[in-house]
């Protein structure tokens, strides 16, 4: 990864952190599981990271909805 990837990977993470309910220490985490998971399937790599935080997105989205519901 060069430092281009990895300064956009840090504005992408900075942007879920502020966009969900999580803590600063959840988001990387999630983020990294999810990228490993999508880059060992993708095919095309040329919008990996936008992919990635969509569907980070999601999902912490859904835990904070459990967490509210609990």
């Amino acid at each position: 990864m060069d430092d281009t990837d990895a300064s956009g990977r840090e504005r992408l993470i900075a942007g879920l952190i502020e966009s969900t309910a999580c803590t600063p220490e959840q988001v990387p985490s999630v983020f990294a599981q999810e990228f490993a998971r999508l880059e060992a399937k993708a095919k095309i790599r040329t919008h990996l990271h936008v992919l990635t935080a969509s569907r980070v997105r999601a999902i912490l989205r859904g835990h904070s909805k459990k967490d509210r519901a609990a």
